[in-house]
Order: C-alpha cells, then sequence, then structure tokens
C-alpha cells in the first residue's frame, strides 16, 4: 500500500508540475516569436525581404496571430510571390474576428496584389480530382481566383500524391484567365480563356471588391502595435511604399 501510495503522491507531483513547465515552455515560444517579429521588422525596413518572411515563418511556427501572418504576407508580397501572399491575405480576410487594426492593412495589400498580379481559375479535365499547386504553392480555393506574378508559371493537380494533371501558361500583370488543365501523360498545353474584356484598372473585379471594402491605401505605411489581444495603435514606423509592416 504505501508503493502505491507513494506512486499517486509522484503522479500528483508531476501533475503540478506539468502546467507549470507548460507554461513556462509557452513564455519561452512567445519570447522567441516576438524577438523574431521584431527582427523581421527591422530587415523589412532595410528591404530584405527574404530574410524577414524567414523571420515571420519562425515567429508564426512558434505563435500564430494575425500580425504575424499580415507581415509574411507582406514581405512575400515585396519578393513577387503573390500566390502565397494572397493566399495568406484572403484566409485572414475571411475571418470573422480578425481585428480592424490588421483587416484594414490586409485589405490594402488586397489592393496592392490586385493590382500587380494576373489571376487565373483552373478547370480539371472530366473524371479527375486533385488539389491543386501552383509553382510548389497549395491553392486552397481555385473558384476565388489565384493571384500570380507576370511571367510563366505551371499549375499541378495533385491527387494522392500523384500528378494527375498539369498545365503551362503565361501572364501579363492585371489579366485574368481560366487555365484548363490537361491529364498529365505526354505533351499539354493549357488552354486560355479570357474571363471577360480587359479593360482599365477601374473595370477589374478586384478593384471595386477592394474598394468595396472601405479601403484604397496606396504607398502607406502603417505601423500598429499587436499585442497578446491584437489591438492598440501606435504611430507608423518608416518603410518602403507598401501596405506596412505591422510591429507587435
Amino acid at each position: 500500500m504505501k508503493a502505491v501510495r507513494l506512486g499517486f503522491f509522484l503522479l500528483a507531483l508531476l501533475a503540478c508540475g506539468l502546467p507549470r513547465a507548460a507554461s513556462a515552455q509557452a513564455d519561452d515560444d512567445a519570447a522567441r516569436a516576438r524577438q523574431l517579429f521584431s527582427e523581421g521588422v527591422e530587415l523589412a525596413g532595410q528591404h530584405q525581404y527574404a530574410e524577414a518572411a524567414q523571420h515571420f515563418r519562425q515567429a508564426l511556427a512558434l505563435r500564430d496571430a494575425p500580425a504575424i501572418r499580415y507581415n509574411l504576407a507582406s514581405t512575400l508580397f515585396e519578393e513577387h510571390q503573390y500566390t502565397e501572399a494572397h493566399e495568406i491575405a484572403a484566409a485572414l480576410l475571411a475571418q470573422t474576428d480578425l481585428p480592424d487594426s490588421v483587416r484594414a492593412p490586409t485589405q490594402a495589400l488586397e489592393l496592392q496584389i490586385g493590382a500587380a498580379a494576373a489571376f487565373v481559375t483552373f478547370d480539371m479535365p472530366e473524371g479527375l480530382t486533385g488539389d491543386f499547386v501552383v509553382d510548389g504553392t497549395p491553392v486552397t480555393d481555385v473558384t476565388r481566383g489565384t493571384a500570380v506574378a507576370p511571367g510563366r508559371h505551371t499549375v499541378v493537380a495533385v491527387d494522392d500524391g500523384r500528378t494527375v494533371a498539369e498545365a503551362t501558361f503565361e501572364l501579363g500583370s492585371g489579366v485574368r484567365r481560366d487555365i484548363t488543365l490537361t491529364r498529365s501523360s505526354g505533351e499539354h498545353h493549357a488552354e486560355q480563356t479570357p474571363a471577360g474584356p480587359e479593360g482599365p484598372i477601374t473595370d477589374q473585379w478586384w478593384f471595386w471588391t477592394a474598394i468595396g471594402g472601405g479601403v484604397v491605401v496606396l504607398g502607406v505605411i502603417i505601423g500598429i502595435a499587436i499585442g497578446v489581444a491584437d489591438h492598440n495603435a501606435h504611430a507608423p514606423i518608416a518603410g518602403n511604399f507598401s501596405p506596412g509592416i505591422l510591429s507587435w
């Protein structure tokens, strides 16, 4: 019985210690995430966007926060990685509880992506299903239009680890196309069908979508202090002509 009671006593000690250990680890992770975030903001201010993006990715792995996601998207935009930047921004704007302090610059970022990128939607060959990957970046929702940088790109559809369909296409800035993939065996060419007439920027679907969100901000640097609750705005920080880098 003494051995049994001793076992229960040791388990009780461990149970009491586990929350404190977990809390200490969470505090360490938060502190490290904040350091990485701060370093990323500094690197972005020096126009070292690739390095800044790495810091934001590492911070995001330790603490998932809207400000970190926005900053990652903003630096990816500066690196012309429009597909991933658009994916992150769209996911942020889909959050109903996204703080206004993050929503406004994210809407501005979406506006800039719309001005700089081309947009594509994808169709699969009949009878095939799969997940779409554009230049190595997974696309979660192809129905809303996928942003790509002007130039040549490859999209593949992957089903159960196998490439079942693919297409290669080339687009210019401000263009929207529907891309039809072909089965992955043999030589394939993408079918490109205009989604509609290509007029000035004010005729494009994304322009008025962004304006409808109440944001027309270009060339503005926004500085916001994002704490545990992601609020409390303060003065803007220096940077380049972009939607801005949020400071945490």
